[in-house]
């Protein structure tokens, strides 16, 4: 269960950037409502092993293109959708759509998601410096997840 709502957080934010060459953006935008849709996360809790409780995330292209966002609240998700909010904490960057394919088609997604943290395809960034420490201490124990084939 746990796995699967790691894997549900992480495919949402990188599902959200849905980037194909040969898609336009107003198709890309098109292919994030239609994930919202099928995914109902609203309400969902963060993993315990998750260290974030109250969290903005806004997605955008790496040509700075937005492209949704995550609210969490308590370590309940409280929104989400194709649409940015105001005052992010984190800004995720993602490079294309075959960054999401390869993570969620990945039999070890938290592997294969520290492996695009590692060659920039998916960068995230703390928008204060509490957030930036934060976001450090996080990648050191996504890899260090990934050690045990997660």
């Amino acid at each position: 269960m746990k796995k699967l709502s790691i894997i549900l957080i992480v495919v949402f934010v990188l599902t959200a950037s849905y980037v194909m060459a040969q898609q336009s953006y107003e198709d890309l935008l098109k292919e994030c409502n239609h994930v919202v849709k099928n995914y109902d996360l609203t309400g969902k809790k963060i993993p315990r092993m998750v260290p974030y409780s109250n969290e903005v995330f806004n997605a955008y292209t790496f040509e700075n293109k937005p492209l949704g966002h995550l609210e969490i609240k308590d370590k309940v998700i409280t929104s989400y959708g194709c649409n940015l909010v105001k005052n992010p904490t984190y800004k995720v960057f993602i490079k294309d759509y075959q960054t999401v394919l390869d993570i969620k088609n990945s039999k070890k997604p938290i592997t294969e998601f520290n492996k695009k943290l590692k060659s920039k395809d998916i960068q995230i960034k703390g928008m204060k410096i509490r957030k930036k420490l934060k976001w450090t201490v996080t990648r050191t124990l996504i890899r260090f997840g990934s050690l045990f084939g997660r």
